[in-house]
């Protein structure tokens, strides 16, 4: 599912819908913003006789699931994802001196040999310098969504942490 995720919209659904997440929590302060995602891996298809689907994330009744599609991400070890990632962790950060990479277990088994072409790219490598990075791989990632301000368990994401 790294290749084509799944997903579906926080702010879309019914009243038991993912609108639920939303619940005592502050409005987006960015009220034209694209919607906002949270994607999920794919545990498991029913057969002939059972007709099911599982997912490694809570999906809220209701929901409407979309299958997004990765671009390049794959075949690039996910590049802009780490520069990415790394651009949202060093806002505030005068001068980071070590770093943690927490790359989703998912999209390192889908990119598979690719996960180096990422680490090692010019422009990921340029952010980080000699700055000693250890990177690790994990399955059950969380977050806080930046719109809806709510703390949700997203598959298929890239995080880091930057020390000072």
């Amino acid at each position: 599912t790294a290749q084509r995720p799944i997903a579906f919209e926080v702010s879309s659904g019914g009243a038991s819908g993912p609108r639920k997440l939303l619940q005592g929590r502050k409005k987006s302060a960015q009220p034209d913003a694209d919607p906002e995602y949270i994607t999920a891996h794919l545990a498991a298809l029913g057969g002939p006789d059972e007709k099911f689907v599982e997912f490694f994330t809570p999906i809220p009744e209701g929901s409407e699931l979309t299958v997004m599609d990765s671009g390049d991400g794959p075949s690039t070890g996910y590049a802009a994802a780490l520069e990415t990632a790394y651009d949202a962790a060093s806002a505030g950060v005068s001068v980071p001196k070590a770093g943690l990479l927490v790359y989703c277990g998912g999209m390192a088994i889908a990119v598979g040999d690719q996960l180096n072409d990422g680490l090692l790219s010019p422009s990921y490598q340029q952010r980080l310098g000699n700055m000693p990075m250890m990177g690790m791989t994990c399955f059950g990632e969380q977050t806080c969504t930046p719109q809806s301000n709510t703390n949700v368990q997203r598959n298929l994401s890239v995080g880091m942490v930057l020390f000072e």
